[in-house]
């Protein structure tokens, strides 16, 4: 029998974990955690949005492009490094770039004359 991470455990004890959890630790893939976390930086640089004080516009910009630009870093690593696998990071593309490309709209319609 090959030892096991709960030899030192009761026999109650280690068979309840090994029913739990299996007898191997549960492995995340690399792939699985780029997209977990490129969906965690879109929802975070969309949703903060919200949450924040309306007052405070220049720290919800900053907040919102920051978290955008780390999105950004992710998908570009993820597509270089799993290709074609990888294109479903682009489903937070939208979430992403919400604010920072409504911002850019405004600012170029106060450049245009045509300021709200």
């Amino acid at each position: 029998m090959e030892p096991s991470i709960h030899d030192g455990y009761s026999w109650a004890v280690r068979r309840f974990g090994e029913q739990l959890m299996g007898r191997h630790a549960i492995r995340i893939p690399p792939f699985g955690l780029t997209l977990v976390v490129s969906f965690i930086l879109a929802g975070l640089s969309c949703g903060l949005h919200f949450l924040m004080d309306p007052a405070r516009e220049a720290v919800r910009f900053n907040c919102s492009a920051a978290f955008s630009a780390a999105w950004g870093l992710s998908a570009i690593y993820a597509i270089l490094r799993y290709r074609k696998r990888e294109l479903w990071v682009l489903v937070g593309l939208p979430f992403a770039l919400l604010w920072p490309l409504s911002y850019l709209g405004i600012v170029l319609a106060c450049m245009r004359g045509d300021c709200i």
